[in-house]
């Protein structure tokens, strides 16, 4: 569960919580996921996904070296003891624009995670962010490919939200970035579509 506007680490900081049913089908409280580094505004919690030993959680409001370029946070079980749920580490690609908003959307599935980082109202394309499951890496992923509308046109807004499965992403874009919003699309992407690997 998420409660993006939690003050615990300033106003609107967010927190995340780690819930398990028991024998009775009763819901529990595990644990209290907080941003070691959280701060005001970060929106922690605004996006998670789950594979059963971890959980992934963004942060689109998180200031790196420009304002709201956003992080992503990984937790896993047993991670600081059993039955923990503690901080792996947290990351983002390099070059983020100002605002960029990274993990305004996620997704995962299987060996692949797809972050949205939309540019929320900034008047410029959108992004989106394909990793990989990598244990050799500090994080757990490897960026595969980050990429945006080819049609410019209907850029804007794009990875707002964001899905997949085995061999297609679909990711919304829209013709504006001013609200109201208006001509929403969906874009898709299929796997091996125009050469192996594409």
């Amino acid at each position: 569960m998420a409660a993006t506007f939690d003050d615990d680490r300033g106003l609107d900081a967010g927190s995340a919580y780690v819930c398990a049913r028991d024998a009775a089908g009763r819901w529990h409280v595990l644990k209290k996921l907080l941003a070691s580094d959280g701060a005001a505004g970060d929106a922690f919690g605004y996006s998670v996904a789950v594979d059963g030993v971890r959980v992934l959680v963004g942060a689109p409001g998180h200031d790196g070296v420009l304002a709201d370029e956003g992080a992503l946070y990984v937790f896993a079980r047993d991670q600081g003891g059993p039955g923990n749920w503690g901080a792996v580490t947290h990351f983002a690609p390099g070059g983020l624009a100002l605002g960029a908003g990274f993990t305004y959307s996620l997704a995962q599935h299987g060996e692949r995670l797809l972050v949205g980082a939309p540019h929320h109202a900034r008047g410029v394309a959108g992004r989106a962010y394909l990793y990989r499951r990598d244990p050799s890496s500090a994080s757990g992923w490897t960026l595969e490919r980050d990429f945006t509308s080819c049609a410019p046109t209907t850029a804007f807004e794009f990875g707002q939200d964001v899905a997949l499965d085995d061999a297609t992403l679909a990711l919304s874009g829209s013709t504006t970035s001013v609200q109201p919003y208006s001509d929403y699309v969906v874009h898709l992407f299929e796997r091996d579509a125009g050469g192996a690997g594409n």
